[in-house]
């Protein structure tokens, strides 16, 4: 049994050594670890070679390993191996399957004592071989790239290699089912490309609603911050985790710059009115949030190496270097920036607060349904 799985992940290697678009994904890849290396930061800000291209994030706001560490999740991780890499793994083995079914191979396979059920879930994992080899040596040449360059020697860097290829099983399990079905590998690729377009706007629409909801949250709690202030005369206490200083500052800003006390009327009729739009955003965010429950978290599994290398301190650092930017100010909101940065961190803290549980285990959930129908179908046709 050993000797024939192994024969068939062998045979799986060789489909996709046969492939130009493996050995130009592994160039490529070379190329965004060297372009990765190439990135710098010191006391003067940040760099490419030697250029100094971004003097508002220093090594004195974020330390070079924490912006290595940065980088790689956030370019080398989030945008390569999640996107361009993902797509040019969809293409190259989308057919392992349909081709497989298709041809005589599949007979002399069959001919073999191999159950179907075990069969079709080798040649899946064999699938998944692509994203694996992609995903480990761009992962060992980006941590090389963070102790060279970064001065840290960080383990957590592997992580990125369970995490890329538990993102990328969720769409070949898809794919693996359209094979099936349909024999096809051009279904296949539209098929997968159509899920994933699903899953991004299931995605886009949940992260909408959750940061709308935050900062009409926020804003309802400064509008009820001035009317304390109004109404006490004293510094405003704003409710709420990790709101209170900021929201108490623009109660107070506020007042001063409108000349002293508010009208209360039109205070409190602001803050019925953010009160019911937080409500109805709240309602589609929990709705956005259920339908997500039922799909696989793309998104936040990836995010999942972001909480691991990149803390908060990280975060806010990164932030503050582009708040000292120059860009135009908004004038009819001043206080609305300061809004949209507090509810910016409410919102990673959300993310950042969601389970492992869920994320993982409802994703895998998914795929298995996926997996048990595509292994059903492909034991009972006849070939």
């Amino acid at each position: 049994m050993l000797t024939q799985t192994l024969a068939i992940f062998l045979d799986a290697y060789r489909y996709l050594n046969n492939r130009r678009l493996f050995w130009i994904t592994v160039i490529l890849s070379g190329v965004v670890v060297a372009a990765f290396g190439a990135v710098g930061i010191d006391a003067e800000g940040v760099t490419i070679l030697h250029w100094h291209v971004y003097p508002y994030l220093t090594s004195a706001l974020l330390s070079p390993g924490a912006f290595y560490k940065f980088v790689y999740v956030s370019f080398g991780v989030d945008v390569w191996l999640a996107w361009a890499a993902s797509i040019l793994a969809l293409i190259s083995t989308a057919g392992i399957i349909p081709e497989f079914i298709s041809q005589s191979s599949i007979e002399i396979t069959l001919a073999k004592p191999i159950s179907r059920t075990r069969l079709f879930l080798t040649k899946y994992f064999s699938g998944l071989l692509f994203a694996a080899l992609q995903v480990t040596v761009f992962s060992l040449a980006s941590f090389f790239v963070i102790g060279v360059r970064g001065g840290e020697w960080e383990p957590r860097v592997f992580l990125a290699i369970p995490l890329v290829i538990l993102f990328f099983s969720y769409l070949y399990s898809v794919s693996a089912l359209i094979g099936v079905l349909t024999r096809s590998t051009i279904a296949s690729l539209l098929g997968v490309g159509l899920f994933w377009f699903v899953l991004f706007a299931a995605n886009t629409t949940e992260s909408l609603y959750l940061v709308i909801r935050t900062e009409t949250e926020q804003r309802l709690k400064a509008v009820e911050a001035r009317i304390a202030s109004t109404e006490s005369g004293a510094e405003a206490a704003a409710p709420g985790p990790g709101g209170r200083g900021v929201l108490a500052a623009i109660a107070e800003a506020a007042a001063q710059r409108d000349g002293g006390p508010e009208d209360l009327p039109r205070l409190r009729e602001r803050r019925d009115a953010l009160a019911r739009e937080a409500a109805n955003y709240g309602r589609g965010h929990d709705i956005a949030l259920t339908v997500k429950t039922f799909l696989p978290k793309t998104s936040e599994t990836m995010d999942l190496l972001k909480r691991e290398l990149v803390s908060m301190s990280d975060l806010a650092a990164i932030a503050g270097g582009a708040e000292d930017r120059p860009r135009r100010r908004n004038r009819r909101d001043p206080d609305g920036e300061r809004i949209e940065a507090s509810a910016a961190q409410e919102v990673e803290r959300i993310r950042r607060g969601r389970s492992v549980a869920w994320i993982v285990a409802t994703s895998a959930a998914f795929e298995g349904l996926i997996l048990g129908i595509a292994a059903w179908r492909f034991s009972r046709r006849d070939y």
